[in-house]
């Protein structure tokens, strides 16, 4: 079975699984945003773009509104307009461009590209504040064109929550992940390794996916848990590559969580040159607990090949783990990787993707070919990562 899946906006976001202690990683987005800043670039003034309604097609200028806020002219086919503000919800800042050639960092236009559904397009208009911590938080709002060429706010249900459902009018991110032609990933958590009783856990026992369902009738997004098994390829590749990425992080350029620089043992490297291993100061405390842990993800040879040869080193020394500190970085020319289609047989999954490339200057060039991402299963029916290809090399 062969299934096209081709986003037009996907960030996964990843937490880290080697954690001390019992909690759940729950990341917030680390947005690359798809555009650079140009001195030569006009002042902004105003930005077009084509709208697609469920029956009606549209073009939409968004501008400011002259007092720091945005405003959208529907024009339709007949060239009637409609005027609409977006207002910024409590707290929150329009983001402003500094030149039109940057208008995409206030307003996303979110299209079907997965079939021929007639699914009207999103306009995701963004925001922002102060965290008061020196960083930014950002949110967005989302609307459509009814048939009757106005602009419809998206309404948001999250089901999510321990009292019931939360009714709210805007997004506490930017850029869900776009994954279906009417979903979203909203969020991805990867949690502990063991459960309280220190038994090692599968990814589809503790990596946790929110997704964001689309109902253009309503108007709404609803927001709830995606299950997460093998009758759910997709979202189970998804869950199974947040397992693998955060496993990898550790392996390739950054130490454990809760590493202890004060128990610290020396070495010498292939080139007689000193190196300090620092202990891991977590529960993994011997090469086979790492290889066991690494074996809830990987296939044990790939488990091997990855302790072996992964750049961050790992020798086990007075009853301790310990880890070399790794001077590779991260290549940040590369962003986000998705799958863009699948293969599924009995025993594997197989996932095409694609990933992200910027320039230099973090401007947005296009994709390239992210490869295979395979997860196979045994005779008992558990599933490993037989084939993958690390993200932060």
């Amino acid at each position: 079975m062969k299934r096209k899946l081709i986003p037009l906006l996907c960030l996964l976001l990843l937490g880290g699984c080697f954690s001390e202690g019992r909690r759940d990683d729950i990341v917030t987005p680390d947005i690359r945003p798809r555009y650079s800043y140009s001195d030569t670039a006009s002042p902004f003034e105003s930005y077009s773009f084509n709208l697609s309604g469920e029956k009606n097609n549209y073009i939409a200028t968004v501008s400011s509104d002259g007092s720091g806020g945005m405003k959208c002219v529907l024009e339709n086919s007949d060239f009637e307009t409609d005027e609409f503000f977006f207002s910024p919800p409590e707290g929150y800042s329009c983001i402003l461009p500094e030149s039109s050639a940057n208008a995409d960092r206030a307003v996303n236009v979110i299209r079907n590209d997965f079939d021929d559904t007639p699914i009207p397009d999103l306009i995701e208009v963004m925001f922002s504040k102060d965290d008061g911590k020196g960083g930014t938080l950002n949110a967005a709002k989302y609307f459509a064109p009814d048939n009757e060429g106005k602009l419809r706010e998206i309404v948001i249900y999250d089901k999510t929550g321990e009292t019931g459902t939360v009714i709210s009018r805007y997004l506490d991110r930017i850029h869900p992940n776009h994954t279906e032609a009417d979903k979203f990933i909203y969020e991805i958590t990867v949690g502990d390794y063991t459960d309280d009783e220190g038994h090692l856990l599968t990814p589809e026992e503790r990596v946790g996916i929110k997704t964001i369902a689309y109902d253009p009738m309503q108007f709404r997004f609803v927001i709830d848990y995606e299950m997460i098994h093998e009758s759910n390829p997709l979202y189970f590749g998804y869950a199974y590559l947040a397992a693998a990425n955060t496993a990898a992080r550790y392996m390739t350029v950054e130490l454990m969580p809760g590493f202890d620089r004060s128990d610290h043992i020396e070495m010498t490297d292939e080139n007689g040159e000193t190196v300090f291993y620092y202990s891991t100061g977590s529960k993994l405390k011997s090469m086979k607990n790492l290889r066991d842990t690494l074996c809830t993800v990987f296939s044990s040879t790939f488990a091997d090949r990855l302790i072996e040869n992964a750049p961050q080193c790992y020798i086990e020394k007075n009853g301790k783990l310990y880890s070399r500190e790794n001077t590779l970085s991260p290549d940040t020319s590369y962003g986000i990787l998705t799958f863009t289609d699948t293969e599924i047989s009995k025993n594997s999954m197989l996932f095409r993707s694609r990933q992200e490339k910027y320039s230099e200057s973090g401007s947005f060039t296009g994709y390239t070919d992210g490869g295979n991402f395979v997860i196979s299963a045994t005779p008992s029916g558990r599933w490993y990562v037989t084939e993958y290809r690390f993200p932060y090399l």
